[in-house]
């Protein structure tokens, strides 16, 4: 995936976030050529964490710049499962007064229990569990790499 990076933190290194976003192209079946902006967003409130959306063909993330390390590799496998979704057509975000539709069905629902939302929290999970174990077995390797 081709991306770009604006206002990067110190809390993650271009290296870990080159492997987050090549975990989830991977896992979620994203095209790599599909173009990807990222930008550290000091404009988002605190209990947001990051935003999704497609434009121009061009998929859209924003993080939050305060959050620890974890918590960002957690947001991105969670956005990029809706980049996912808006890129299968299973999600249209709603724009202004609209509401966002899943599957063609608009809903009224809480927050988490719409089902996009449902099914990022559920796949950021499983992504987690498989990024921590090849991570560690990452690390392993380098270490290995060091020593011989």
């Amino acid at each position: 995936m081709i991306y770009v990076v604006e206002n990067m933190p110190d809390t993650i290194s271009y290296e870990v976030l080159d492997r987050v976003i090549v975990f989830a192209c991977d896992y979620l079946g994203i095209l790599y050529e599909t173009n990807l902006e990222i930008e550290f967003d000091d404009e988002l409130e605190t209990y947001q964490y990051g935003i999704s959306d497609i434009e121009d063909g061009v998929a859209q993330l924003w993080l939050n710049p305060s959050l620890e390390k974890e918590d960002l590799i957690i947001t991105i496998f969670h956005e990029m499962v809706h980049i996912r979704q808006i890129l299968n057509g299973d999600l249209v975000i709603g724009e202004g007064k609209e509401k966002s539709k899943w599957r063609g069905v608009s809903y009224n629902d809480s927050y988490q229990d719409t089902p996009w939302e449902k099914e990022a929290f559920e796949h950021e999970k499983i992504m987690l569990e498989g990024f921590g174990e090849e991570e560690s077995i990452n690390n392993k390797v380098d270490a290995m790499k060091e020593e011989g």
